[in-house]
């Protein structure tokens, strides 16, 4: 074979590389991008199913019993830990403002169990009242850093 043969055979082999290799980018990207819509509908998910979560939680903070109300401003709490759920910061303002120290303090602990590690001011907002609460728990537990 001659130089010429040679030369032509390699470069068609150099090419098919280089298409295998964006093959290989293209088929990366794709993976990725697939990857994000299913992030994005997990996510979406995840809200409604918080949301449906919500409900009978609502019905039970309407419940005469302190305790049952202080257990679910607790769950609220656990359940949207680190949510940032303004839905779920609904529920728990009103308990804010009871008339029990220990429901107040609940409601606390549960706003900042919601809030921890999102930055966000809102739940600052809400528990700033509290610094001047007549307990000194709740006005303990509404200054700690959440």
């Amino acid at each position: 074979m001659t130089e010429e043969g040679k030369v032509l055979l390699e470069k068609p082999l150099e090419g098919a590389k280089e298409i295998k290799t964006l093959n290989k980018s293209f088929r990366t990207h794709i993976r990725y991008r697939l990857f994000l819509k299913k992030v994005k509908t997990l996510k979406t998910t995840i809200k409604t199913e918080q949301k449906k979560a919500l409900n009978p939680l609502k019905t039970q903070l309407k419940n005469e019993t302190p305790y049952v109300r202080k257990v679910t401003a607790q769950a609220i709490g656990e359940t949207f830990k680190g949510t940032g759920s303004s839905e779920a910061l609904a529920l728990l303002k009103p308990l804010l403002k009871d008339e029990d120290w220990e429901m107040r303090e609940a409601a606390v602990r549960a706003i900042k169990e919601l809030f921890k590690s999102t930055g966000s001011s809102e739940a600052l907002d809400e528990l700033k009242p509290l610094l001047k609460d007549e307990d000194h728990v709740v006005r303990g537990g509404s200054c700690r850093g959440y």
